[in-house]
C-alpha cells in the first residue's frame, strides 16, 4: 500500500512537471508569435512612413529609386525570396584582348599609383585592346579608371574603355 502511494505520487510529480513544461512552451511561443507580430507591424509602418517621406521630395532620385527597391522587399518578400535563389539564366561573358606588352605597361600603372596612392592619368596611358562578345569584335583603347585606390581592388581594376572607329558597344562608344 505504501509503495503504491509512491508511485501515485511520483506519477503526479511526473504530470505537474509534463504540465509545466508545456505551460512553459506555451507561453515561449506566443511570447515568439507576439513578438513577430510587432516586427512585422513595425517594418509596415516604417515602409509607408518611408515611402510618405519619399514622396514629400525629400530624397534626390538615386535615393528614390534605391527606397523604392527596399520598400518592394517590405511589401513583396517573395522578391527578397527569389534573390535567394540560383539564377537560371547565365551571365554573359565579354572578354578583353590585351596584347602582353600593353599588359605590363597598365600594370606599371598601377604599381606607381599604388606608390603614390592615387591614379593619375596622362595622354599616353591608353593602350589599344579589342573586346569579344558573341563572336564579334570591337576594337577599342582603354586604361585604368577613376582617381583613387578604390579602383584597384586587389587583382581588379577599373577600366576606362573607347571604341574606335565611331563603332558602338551595347550602344556605348565610352564606358
Amino acid at each position: 500500500m505504501l509503495v503504491e502511494k509512491n508511485r501515485d505520487h511520483q506519477q503526479q510529480g511526473c504530470i505537474s512537471s509534463s504540465i509545466r513544461i508545456l505551460t512553459q512552451k506555451k507561453l515561449l511561443l506566443v511570447f515568439g508569435l507576439a513578438l513577430s507580430f510587432v516586427v512585422l507591424a513595425a517594418c509596415f509602418v516604417l515602409a509607408v512612413y518611408v515611402k510618405g517621406w519619399n514622396s514629400a521630395q525629400h530624397f534626390s532620385e538615386v535615393h528614390k529609386e534605391t527606397m523604392r527597391r527596399k520598400i518592394r522587399i517590405l511589401i513583396r518578400p517573395e522578391i527578397w525570396f527569389k534573390s535567394l535563389l540560383p539564377s537560371s539564366a547565365a551571365i554573359p561573358k565579354l572578354y578583353i584582348d590585351i596584347k602582353f606588352k600593353d599588359f605590363q605597361k597598365i600594370l606599371q600603372q598601377r604599381e606607381a599609383a599604388r606608390k603614390i596612392k592615387k591614379i593619375v592619368q596622362g595622354p599616353d596611358d591608353w593602350v589599344p585592346a579589342s573586346i569579344s562578345y558573341n563572336d564579334v569584335k570591337t576594337k577599342v583603347k582603354l586604361r585604368i579608371k577613376g582617381d583613387t585606390l578604390a579602383h584597384m581592388h586587389g587583382e581588379k581594376s577599373s577600366f576606362r574603355i573607347n571604341t574606335k572607329g565611331g563603332k558602338s558597344f551595347f550602344g556605348m562608344r565610352r564606358f
